[in-house]
């Protein structure tokens, strides 16, 4: 039969269309086909098995295997279009008219037979061919993006990573940054306890240096007044005020003697009687 040249504008893109096509008894379809990968434009085919789809024109139908194909409104008017007629038909399409046709012999049938079957089995591993190539081609999409998603993954662990090391680094620098003030506190602290302890023992030295002085300044004046009233004549009024200072500011007077001291008095000390004591703590009176 003659051979289509073009395919149905109809057609979706990317599907090949049958023309001239008839339903077998099977449910395959053959036809001529146009617009596919794995066939020249005008090949008589024979598909599997339509498992989805309407058979009718217009209409795209597909193989159990996946394979799809557009049907034109093109279907064989006489069983002569097709290469397949030998066979007899039962598409489901309107009655072809009836045309008269030569008487075939037996053998020439069977030779129609055979290269009707040689060329389906062509078919047949054309679109197994077809159908590997799709799977390969669907298989290396599918591990093209699971390349693609494990190195989004993995760039999403390293951006992790970083911004974990990042707040990690900081974390450590304010740790450090805390510990270095606390540190310099602590020193302050120390410096200002110790400065603090160091004044103290100043002070503290200075009241016992003050005291040791006070203490030699008394020890002092007492033995200036013990000698003083040793060497007092008995009977003399003696100030007890300024002992320790010039001479001059001692003032001893001679009034009347007394007559009778008192028993009290322990052994060995001066006894003052008639005594008054003054406004700065002295003692006035006769000894």
């Amino acid at each position: 039969p003659v051979r289509p040249t073009a395919t149905s504008s109809k057609a979706p893109r990317g599907v090949a269309v049958i023309s001239k096509w008839r339903q077998n008894k099977d449910g395959s379809v053959s036809g001529f086909i146009s617009g596919s990968p794995a066939f020249e434009d005008g090949d008589a085919i024979t598909t599997s098995p339509i498992t989805k789809g309407e058979v009718e024109g217009g209409s795209v139908v597909q193989t159990g295997s996946g394979s799809r194909y557009y049907l034109d409104d093109s279907q064989a008017k006489s069983a002569t279009e097709s290469l397949f007629a030998l066979f007899g038909s039962d598409s489901k399409s309107s009655p072809a008219p009836v045309v008269s046709k030569p008487v075939v012999s037996n053998a020439a049938e069977e030779r129609a037979r055979k290269a009707a079957a040689v060329k389906a089995e062509a078919q047949r591993k054309r679109e197994e061919a077809a159908e590997r190539a799709a799977a390969a081609k669907a298989e290396a999409q599918r591990k093209r993006e699971e390349a693609a998603e494990r190195a989004a993954a993995a760039k999403a662990e390293a951006q992790r990573k970083r911004e974990d090391a990042a707040n990690a680094a900081a974390e450590r620098a304010a740790a450090a940054k805390a510990e270095a003030q606390r540190k310099r506190e602590e020193a302050e602290a120390k410096r200002q306890a110790a400065a603090e302890a160091a004044k103290q023992r100043t002070l503290e030295a200075q009241r016992k240096r003050d005291e040791a002085a006070a203490k030699r300044a008394a020890a002092v004046k007492s033995s200036q007044a013990e000698k003083k009233i040793a060497k007092a004549p008995s009977g003399a009024t003696i100030s007890l005020f300024g002992f320790g200072a010039n001479k001059d500011e001692a003032a001893v007077t001679r009034p009347v003697r007394p007559t009778a001291t008192s028993s009290k008095a322990p052994r060995g000390v001066a006894v003052i009687s008639k005594w008054r004591q003054n406004k700065d703590g002295s003692v006035s009176g006769f000894i």
